[in-house]
């Protein structure tokens, strides 16, 4: 598929799945080239058209091969298109459209280093890496300016994993939209390295949306290379809205290694928040988890572990927020070492079970804190009314919100039953009376 550079942009639209593969002879290799001597990316236009593009040559580097040539991946259907190839080392602008997943599959018994950093994603697009042979994948990020919207980490249809590496020392990866780790079917976990292996410098990797890990618990460690891997930094940037983060593998063994700890941010800078809710516990018990002003941490009834706590508030009037729902079980915020916390804004929800009137823990940290731990605005999501002493009880390792007393009221519908009970009663003795 070629263009000259005309006016119009040469567009090829699949009309059913499409799959490249090797011929039955030995050494006789399938091949596709795409050749754009406009150097424009709409110029060129393959068009998935609600159908999968599968390039089936495992063996080889030959089967689909782009160069330096710049072209657009697009999908004029509504149904979900995948653009499959076993290897990505394009040079040239590829345009990857929304409701496009291109999946790189990996070589057969072949560890690949892959480069996205001349690859753009529009919204809506997913970048997914799939092993077939349970390979390492080393990634060339890009810069800061590389941006994906959606990134998928392993395949859950088979039992392979893939080993996710970025490869760029103080590089960043930014994700725009959901990032999800799967566990392949067998419960092999797909691994993250964040870490590089070659200098001094470690990689960032920052997403926007949801956050998901089906790791479990004792999955292995994101980082399987020992070579002094550095420190990683993961950062949530999604702004206002509310994003979901669930990650059940603890941190301790995923992002922890020779050359430093594990760091989680949330919030990327004083204008650019963050506000997650988590839904599972989340561990980091030797990394620090950094939390900036006008963010918010959503707690829920879970519990947070980590090193330490570092609580960035540079303004008198805009304060993070930290949320938690209390009841049969707290949420938690606990550390294993320093506390450095300031002034904060607090969202409490009752999960309507029981509460026994007195102090809520709020915080527990293992050495000591820093800062002035003070209370900015309460606010209560209900059911009921609360009230409480308005202040905080700093004793023995733990913060508390003193007096925290819970009212609750009758549900809408249960006060509807009762009233139409009562009517009933009083109706039935009238009408006994008349007899």
């Amino acid at each position: 598929t070629s263009s000259g550079g005309g006016a119009s942009a040469l567009t090829l639209k699949l009309g059913a799945d499409f799959i490249l593969q090797n011929g039955a002879y030995t050494g006789v290799q399938a091949n596709s080239t795409v050749v754009n001597s406009s150097g424009v990316a709409s110029n060129v236009v393959l068009d998935l058209n609600g159908h999968n593009f599968t390039d089936s040559t495992y063996t080889s580097t030959s089967g689909f091969t782009t160069g330096s040539a710049a072209y657009s991946i697009s999908n004029s259907s509504g149904t979900a298109a995948k653009f499959i190839v076993p290897h990505w080392t394009p040079t040239g602008t590829v345009m990857v459209g929304n409701n496009v997943t291109l999946m790189i599959a990996g070589l057969l018994g072949v560890n690949t280093t892959e480069s996205v950093q001349t690859t753009q994603f529009a919204t809506g697009s997913t970048l997914q890496f799939a092993s077939n042979n349970s390979n390492t994948v080393a990634v060339n990020g890009g810069t800061a300016t590389n941006n994906i919207y959606n990134l998928t980490i392993g395949n859950t249809a088979n039992n392979n994993f893939s080993d996710f590496r970025a490869l760029n020392a103080g590089g960043a990866m930014r994700v725009n939209g959901d990032f999800l780790i799967n566990q392949a079917s067998n419960g092999n976990a797909n691994h993250m390295d964040l870490g590089w292996s070659g200098g001094t410098a470690a990689n960032t990797m920052y997403v926007a949306g949801n956050f998901t890990d089906m790791g479990g618990t004792g999955a292995t460690s994101y980082n399987t290379n020992t070579n002094n891997f550095k420190t990683g930094l993961l950062i949530f940037n999604g702004g206002s809205t509310q994003r979901d983060v669930y990650i059940n593998r603890d941190f301790q063994s995923a992002l922890t290694s020779t050359g430093g700890n594990a760091n989680i941010k949330i919030g990327e800078s004083s204008t650019v928040t963050s506000n997650i809710r988590l839904t599972h516990n989340l561990t980091n018990t030797v990394g620090s988890i950094t939390m900036l002003k006008e963010s918010r941490l959503n707690v829920q009834n879970y519990t947070v572990t980590a090193g330490s706590l570092i609580f960035s508030d540079n303004s008198v009037s805009q304060h993070a927020t930290f949320a938690y729902t209390f009841g049969t079980t707290n949420g938690l915020i606990t550390t294993t070492g320093n506390l450095a916390l300031n002034t904060f804004n607090l969202e409490l929800t009752f999960d309507g079970t029981t509460w026994t009137n007195g102090n809520l823990l709020l915080f527990h940290y293992g050495t000591n804190t820093g800062g002035t731990p003070a209370l900015g605005t309460i606010t209560y999501n209900g059911p009921g009314t609360i009230t409480s002493a308005g202040t905080l009880l700093n004793s023995g390792g733990n913060i508390y919100l003193q007096g925290l007393s819970v009212t609750p009221i009758p549900e809408p519908s249960t006060v509807f039953l009762l009233m139409a009970s009562f009517g009933s009663l009083i109706v039935w003795k009238l009408r006994r009376r008349k007899a």
